[in-house]
Parts: structure tokens; sequence; C-alpha cells
């Protein structure tokens, strides 16, 4: 279940803020991606923020000549000045889909941004992504992406387990999967098994 909110439209931003237009369509985002401009009816077009019930995801969406797109996508096209070729997706830097500016999006292509993925279970703290407390509090499990040519997007998931009687303390034990977890995270690398 969703619920689907309008961002608010700022009219100003027209006159202030430095606007970049679509390679291939009449639109043009503002720098800050909070804005979409149409500039063949000169109005603004409305962004939809869709946000899961159940769990930390959320989206924005924009119809743009009927055609209803991913406002992040949309935006870093705006960004970059061409679309984004087959197999690129929309990278949010610093993971915050709410965050559509220039300076936090980047071109990634799938195999790039599946190993970044917020698809694994949190810590009890909310930190720690990818690293959780299993078989009772025993083990902490780290989860990265694997490199394999045969599924869809080049990797699948991967778990390690760091047992507490290997390591002697629960603390320390969730201290090694933190750091397995971060070697193997975005911009530091992948498992190759």
């Amino acid at each position: 279940m969703f619920i689907k909110t309008r961002l608010p439209i700022d009219e100003s931003t027209l006159q202030t803020d430095i606007w970049f237009k679509h390679p291939t369509m009449e639109v043009e985002v503002n720098e800050d991606g909070t804005h979409v401009h149409n500039i063949k009816k000169n109005k603004f077009q409305t962004i939809h923020r869709h946000e899961s019930k159940n769990s930390s995801w959320v989206d924005h969406k924009v119809s743009v000549f009927g055609k209803s797109m991913i406002f992040g996508r949309l935006s870093l096209e705006c960004f970059i000045g061409r679309e984004l070729r087959p197999g690129e997706t929309c990278e949010h830097i610093d993971c915050d889909r709410n965050n559509n500016s220039e300076s936090n999006l980047l071109p990634r292509f799938h195999l790039f941004q599946a190993n970044a993925k917020k698809c694994h279970k949190f810590q009890d703290d909310g930190k720690t992504i990818g690293v959780s407390e299993v078989h009772g509090g025993k083990a902490f499990a780290a989860t990265v992406r694997v490199y394999t040519p045969d599924a869809c997007s080049a990797s699948v998931p991967w778990t390690k387990y760091f047992w507490v009687s290997h390591y002697g303390s629960k603390e320390e034990a969730k201290q090694a999967a933190i750091a397995y977890r971060k070697k193997h995270t975005l911009h530091d690398g992948m498992v190759f098994i």
C-alpha cells in the first residue's frame, strides 16, 4: 500500500533557478531537482511522491506529455543532456530518493547500483544497511552483492555469517560484519567468487 502526495510548486523558481532542458522533450528541470517545467505549455508539471506504508521505499513520478516517468530519471537526463542508455539507471549518491538535485544524481549501470541497494535488513539501530543480527543473537549476517554473469543484474545477494562464538563477543562479531559489508559496498568493490 502506498501514500501518494503532490509536491508543492513554487512558480518563482522559473525566474530564480538554473534550468536544464531535456534532450528530446520540451521540458526542463531546475538544478535543485524540485520542479519540472513544461516549455511547450509554459506550465509546471505536478510531481507525485509515492511512499510505502510498510517500508522506507519512496519514489517520485511525473506525467510528461501523457507518459508517466520516474522523476529522478527525468531529472538526470536533463542534467547530463542525454537519455539514459539501455541498462543504465539513476543513482542517488546519498541514497535519499527525496533529493533529486543535480549534485546528487549519477548515471549507473544496473550491476553497479545493485551493489548498493537497500533491499536488505536493517540493524536494530536502523543505521547499518545489509547487516542484521540472526540466529537468536548468536551471529551477525552481512549481505553483499556477488558478481555472476547469469543473473539479470549480473549480481546476486550473498550472505556471510559472523558467529559470536568465533569472535568472543557480540560487539566484535557485529563490527566484523559491518567491516565486511563496508568493504564490499558501492564504490569499494563487489565480491567475486
